[in-house]
């Protein structure tokens, strides 16, 4: 290695080959990283072509602009230190720079093949698997390090001498500082702009500010919880902690899914509007910074998030200037990937920050420095596995710790369907756990239980001063029903002193838990809001939106399940509901066909607030156009319908 080091180190590497090596392998790495992304459900899947294609070129640009900045440190160090242009040992040495590139580049593409095809890479390595692949690491860099050299050589083998090299080193010089421009120049235009829109002046931190804890729980119906009525009893702390809080009777969720209700909640804004509703999607541009955590930061709170890595991260989903610490990543970190996802437009800087984090992930997995996250076993392991006790404990550590007042979001995952596996046994009790139909509502009742006394747990410790000498705003809220049902779900405020204590019976949705707390902090409510605090007089006959992904045709090939897109002209919508006192209606976007039924189980009477399914409709519609979508398409196939 010396012999060949030595070879191609002076008399034939030159800062040109290694310029346009680096360049032509930063440009592969990026293009096959975006077919693999571009090709599966991704952020990307919204976009048109032609976005797609300039988040291609800008990543492009940009990681070879990177790449290009330490190139030239070391080119001019070349000539400083040797007085020649064109040769020397720090040339060669810079060729390092793009082997570790393509080394990365046919690490990820292997692993995106197996991945794609037979369902097998790195995520799913355990043990001394991951030593495995560390070692097919190292050994692909060493055969890509002579070919990388060899190619470097042979470009300058190809790169004529007197005015045809010249002219080639000007194109290139032209070239590279074409790609600073954009790559710098992109990210400072959009520093310009200034997207944060907060609408909330900032001022200095509330002497007494209380801490605020959003306890959301998944998948959790009213109707199988005590505290509203159901005749098991599930939820006897919460029932004793209502008498002296805020609980709302009927409550509904925006979105019939994880990702899109959590970010309903916490920004205070229609799915419709921010357009997430699928773990994949992403907030993009002034809505990445509008939002309840972001606000609170402006008055002087510490933000936290303790929930779940594939639906309800605030990091993955791009909500910026958020939250602190979201599951154990800081926000605020400093170095290239937060200043992608903060200075570079949403796209892009979502594309460029996902190239860092996939590879650095994985790195950070194959040398047992960090174990990775698999989506599909989170979605299918038990609630011990879910670590929500370990995350309370989190919480406890973090508010024992903090000096100044907290914003807590905590996701509570015990309640996942469709298997259930509660550490204590009580209307289950007999049943074989690893035999369980799914959804048995044995198993389910259970596992509520299991989550009402670690909620007492909470309380206890927060009401003996143990954990914190700041009183706390605690919010019981579920982000939606189980199977997803036209069903209430708890929503439960309990304030400082038992203050506001009272019982709705108009509707509530979670949009109105950002704006209810903002009321409470005495701070005004952003125009961006789409909610309506809950002490304010709420109208019986206010409608209340659900966004839903839609029935998804699901077919066998070759042994596995694949997912049939919806109509893309509502994408990523499939379905919109509009609730009126306890009547809802439902529109399939593909054939506009509606749906309709009553709420079962509702809390309260109903009179004239009832809708017909022409108003529905019209409000349905008028929805859409609120939040920018064409209903034209929809109008006509309403209007064919009734033909």
């Amino acid at each position: 290695m010396v012999s060949f080091f030595n070879k191609y180190s002076v008399k034939t590497l030159t800062p040109y080959s290694l310029l346009i090596t680096n360049l032509i392998v930063s440009v592969l790495y990026v293009s096959f990283e975006w077919l693999f992304i571009v090709t599966k459900p991704s952020f990307m899947s919204v976009l048109p072509i032609t976005e797609k294609i300039w988040v291609l070129i800008f990543g492009a640009i940009f990681l070879s602009a990177i790449t290009s900045i330490p190139l030239l440190i070391l080119i001019f160090l070349n000539a400083l230190l040797t007085g020649k242009t064109h040769s020397g040992k720090l040339i060669s040495l810079g060729f390092i720079l793009p082997v570790l590139t393509a080394t990365f580049m046919v690490f990820l593409l292997i692993d995106n093949f197996t991945y794609t095809v037979f369902r097998i890479g790195i995520v799913f390595t355990t043990g001394y698997l991951r030593g495995i692949y560390a070692l097919c690491l190292i050994v692909i860099g060493f055969i890509l390090f002579y070919e990388v050299f060899r190619f470097g050589a042979w470009i300058d083998s190809k790169n004529k001498v007197g005015d045809v090299r010249k002219r080639r080193q000007r194109k290139l010089a032209v070239i590279l500082g074409a790609m600073f421009i954009v790559s710098l120049g992109v990210p400072l235009v959009n520093g310009i702009k200034n997207p944060n829109g907060l609408d909330v002046v900032e001022k200095p931190m509330v002497k007494n500010a209380p801490n605020v804890i959003l306890f959301t729980i998944e998948s959790l119906d009213a109707s199988h919880m005590s505290v509203y009525g159901y005749d098991r009893d599930t939820t006897p702390f919460l029932e004793e902690l209502s008498k002296d809080s805020l609980i709302a009777l009927n409550a509904f969720s925006n979105a019939q899914g994880t990702t899109g209700s959590i970010t309903s909640i916490l920004t205070g804004k229609d799915p419709m509007d921010t357009r997430i509703i699928l773990a994949h999607d992403i907030l993009r541009g002034e809505d990445s910074y509008q939002h309840l955590p972001g606000i609170l930061k402006t008055q002087g709170y510490h933000t936290y998030q303790l929930s779940f890595n594939w639906y309800a991260d605030a990091i993955d989903l791009n909500f910026l200037n958020a939250f602190d610490t979201a599951n154990g990543r800081r926000e605020a970190a400093s170095g290239l990937p937060e200043f992608v996802r903060k200075y570079l437009p949403s796209d892009n800087g979502y594309f460029n920050y996902e190239l860092i984090t996939r590879l650095g992930d994985r790195l950070k997995h194959i040398f047992y420095i960090e174990e990775m996250d698999n989506p599909y076993l989170q979605l299918t392991k038990s609630m011990e596995q879910f670590n929500d006790r370990g995350k309370l404990q989190s919480l406890a550590t973090l508010l024992d710790e903090e000096d100044q007042p907290a914003f807590v979001h905590f996701h509570w995952m015990g309640t996942h369907g469709p298997y259930y596996f509660p550490q204590n046994r009580h209307f289950s009790s007999g049943k074989d756990i690893d035999d369980q139909e799914k959804y048995d509502m044995d198993f389910y009742d259970d596992s509520i239980l299991e989550m009402d006394k670690a909620i007492e747990s909470l309380y206890t410790e927060l009401a003996s001063g143990d954990l914190t000498e700041r009183e706390t705003v605690l919010v019981i809220a579920s982000d939606h029903s189980v199977q997803w049902t036209k069903s209430r779900l708890p929503l439960i405020f309990h304030f400082p002193d038992h203050e506001n204590s009272k019982v709705i019976e108009e509707n509530a949705q979670n949009l109105d838990i950002a704006p209810t707390l903002l009321d409470y902090l005495d701070i005004p409510q952003p125009t961006w809001m789409a909610g309506q605090s809950l002490f304010t007089q709420l109208d019986k006959s206010r409608p209340i939106f659900t966004t839903v992904v839609g029935q998804a045709t699901v077919k066998k090939v070759s042994g596995k399940e694949v997912t049939e897109s919806v109509d893309w002209t509502f994408s990523p919508f499939g379905k919109l509901s509009v609730l009126v006192c306890d009547k809802w209606y439902e529109i399939k976007f593909e054939s506009a066909v509606i749906h309709w039924g009553s709420v079962d189980k509702y809390k309260g009477s109903c009179g004239d607030e009832r809708l017909t399914r022409n108003q529905a409709v019209d409000l349905m519609i008028e929805h859409l156009q609120d939040n920018g979508f064409d209903a034209s398409v929809l109008i006509n196939k309403r209007s064919s319908n009734k033909k």
